[in-house]
């Protein structure tokens, strides 16, 4: 035996569905939604910070060369805003996009490619120029301040991980740091 009110119900879904036509007709999206990750390529310094605390690893950032490319797989991507809340130059901003269907699944793809500035000493390719140049910006105010040398911090700044860890160079990054107070 059919319930009644079952039977009310399915009648009533074939006049007004509870459903959305999609994807004939847009569904609005609540406030606070996050949707596909957008990079502004003007912005993005290629840190690397976003790819660092990704949880779906779908950003990733690989040197090529003398070029670094960030790369977002949006087929990944769990829309979680971590990226967002990381990025120290606010590059990155969570859209109200959430369809990434395609049929080219390069176009499921973001990517920002950088040119990697090179080492004074050794020549090696370690950071993009924008990167350096952001974090020289952010640190002027502060040298000037202390009344410290910006050109001895650009030369600093300008070598790899590798020329900075040998001992000369220690000595006269300590001796900045000391001049610095």
């Amino acid at each position: 035996m059919v319930n009644l009110r079952t039977m009310v119900e399915s009648l009533k879904g074939l006049f007004k569905p509870s459903t959305v036509p999609f994807p004939y007709r847009q569904i609005p999206v609540a406030e606070g939604f996050r949707g596909k990750p957008l990079y502004d390529k003007e912005r993005c310094v290629g840190c690397g910070a976003c790819s660092q605390v990704c949880p779906a690893g779908a950003i990733s950032v690989v040197d090529e060369g003398s070029t670094r490319t960030v790369r977002v797989w949006h087929g990944h991507c769990a829309f979680c805003g971590r990226c967002e809340d990381t990025c120290p130059w606010e590059a990155v901003k969570l859209s109200r996009e959430f369809i990434i269907a395609v049929v080219d699944k390069e176009e499921a793809e973001d990517k920002v490619e950088l040119e990697l500035t090179r080492c004074v000493n050794c020549g090696s390719p370690f950071i993009t120029g924008r990167h350096l140049a952001k974090i020289i910006e952010q640190v002027e105010p502060t040298l000037t301040k202390k009344g410290a040398s910006l050109d001895e911090y650009r030369s600093l700044a300008s070598l790899c991980p590798s020329c900075r860890a040998r001992p000369d160079v220690l000595k006269r990054s300590h001796a900045f740091m000391l001049k610095m107070g």
